[in-house]
């Protein structure tokens, strides 16, 4: 029942316990009767006859899968928070917005897993490519753009939440979606500054069931931030213009 990626460190650890005739304690991961893996902590030790020779192994196994998923969930929380935190360090260091766009889905990658994502801004009623990464016709994609009709983009854009597909390809929203048939697991996340929707981040994996509720959380904490990055961005980018033909400024 033991899994077998653990099976080969239990009995490694078990037999050189044994040699030693000391007590061992391991934790390793378990197929309960209804296929399920659980984590379990065992302490145990020989059994030995005069002669020395081993007769029983006795010992209890407690089950510890919930300590460990939350050991595990912690782990992660801060290193997504950490990587978060660096990418947003990043971005906020640029000022450019043709730089700042092209950075958004670098800092992204750090943050979140993915095999392609675009960034989208929120143009004359349209949705505009400005940035992509993964894609072979990457180039291809900067400044197409989407109608607002799309289902899957006007849905987000109103709800202003993020949308997770399990599986893009079995969605007909995701029909004809830039031709993109390696996609599986599909996240839409929407930019909203001051309650307005200026855009949208949409991360693509290969992989079905890629995302969950907690990667969706942390997508929209970072489209928060990069909708600021985004604003100061453009900010900075009029007041250059002003000062260039504006005399009095």
């Amino acid at each position: 029942i033991i899994h077998p990626d653990d099976q080969d460190m239990v009995w490694k650890n078990v037999q050189a316990a044994l040699k030693n005739k000391k007590s061992y304690e391991l934790e390793y991961r378990i197929f309960t009767a209804l296929g399920k893996i659980r984590w379990v902590w065992e302490r145990g030790q020989g059994i030995f006859d005069t002669a020395g020779n081993l007769q029983a192994l006795e010992g209890f196994i407690i089950d510890v899968t919930e300590r460990i998923r939350s050991e595990i969930a912690a782990e992660r929380a801060l290193a997504q928070a950490e990587a978060l935190q660096e990418a947003m360090a990043e971005l906020s260091s640029e000022l450019d917005l043709s730089q700042v766009l092209r950075r958004i889905l670098i800092s992204l990658k750090k943050v979140l897993p993915f095999n392609s994502a675009t960034l989208f801004l929120w143009k004359a009623e349209n949705l505009t490519v400005v940035a992509a990464r993964g894609f072979s016709n990457t180039s291809r994609l900067i400044n197409k753009t989407f109608p607002a009709d799309n289902l899957l983009l006007e849905e987000i854009r109103k709800t202003k939440k993020p949308l997770i597909l399990s599986d893009a390809q079995k969605d007909p929203r995701f029909s004809n979606w830039g031709g993109a048939e390696y996609v599986r697991g599909w996240m839409g996340v929407p930019l909203i500054r001051h309650d307005h929707f200026i855009g949208l981040l949409t991360i693509d994996n290969y992989k079905p069931d890629a995302y969950s509720a907690e990667d969706s959380d942390l997508a929209r904490t970072f489209a928060a931030e990069a909708a600021i990055v985004i604003e100061n961005a453009r900010l900075y980018e009029k007041a250059q213009q002003l000062a260039s033909t504006d005399s009095l400024t």
